[in-house]
C-alpha cells in the first residue's frame, strides 16, 4: 500500500547488532541525502508514522544501516521489521522530463540549433514508453521525442522550445 502523498524509498529488512540499528533495503538514495531534521515515515499498521534518523550509512549496493531516534534497544527495533519507508511527495526530485512536461507546450515555437524555427507544437502524444511533440513542419506533421538529448531547453515566458533534432528525423 502506498499512502497518499508519499513515495516508497525503502524497507526495514532486519536488525543489526544489539543497539537498535537496522539494515534497510533502499529503493533509491533519497534516505542517504536526507537532512537530520526531516522525518521519514514507516508504514505501521497501515498508517504512516514519522521517525527521525539519528544515523545512517551506506552498507552495500541498495543497503544502508540506520539508527532511528528513540529506538535504543533491540526489542524496539524488532517492532519495525518489514516496515516500508516513505518520504512525502514534496521530497521527490523532479526529473528533467517531468519538468519539461510541467507546462502545456501546445502553441510553443520549436527552434532547432541546426534547422532554425521548425513550427508550432500542436499537441503532445503520450505513448507508454515516451512522449512526443506533435509539430506542423512545412505543412506536414513531425513527431519529436521529448528526451534530454533532443530537448535542450524550454522558455515558458517566451513560449519556445530549443531542440537539437537528429539528422534524418525531419525527412521521415
Amino acid at each position: 500500500m502506498n499512502p497518499d502523498g508519499f513515495f516508497l524509498v525503502g524497507k526495514v529488512h532486519k536488525t543489526f547488532g544489539t543497539s537498535g540499528e537496522l539494515l534497510l533495503i533502499l529503493e533509491s538514495d533519497h534516505l542517504l541525502k536526507l537532512k537530520k531534521k526531516e522525518p521519514v515515515f514507516l508504514l505501521l499498521q497501515g498508517k504512516p508514522v514519522p521517525f527521525f534518523i539519528q544515523e545512517i550509512r551506506p552498507k552495500a549496493k541498495n543497503q544502508a544501516l540506520a539508527k532511528f531516534m528513540d529506538t535504543e534497544a533491540l526489542q524496539e527495533s524488532i517492532s519495525l521489521l518489514n516496515a516500508e519507508i516513505f518520504l512525502p511527495n514534496s521530497r521527490k526530485p523532479k526529473s528533467r522530463k517531468s519538468a519539461m512536461l510541467e507546462y502545456d507546450l501546445s502553441g510553443f515555437s520549436v527552434i532547432d540549433e541546426t534547422f532554425g524555427e521548425l513550427g508550432i507544437v500542436e499537441g503532445i502524444i503520450e505513448l507508454p514508453m515516451q512522449e512526443l511533440l506533435e509539430i506542423n513542419y512545412n505543412g506536414k506533421q513531425i513527431l519529436v521525442p521529448i528526451v534530454e538529448g533532443i530537448i535542450l531547453g524550454i522558455d515558458a515566458r517566451r513560449k519556445t522550445i530549443n531542440t537539437e533534432i537528429p539528422e534524418g528525423l525531419l525527412e521521415l
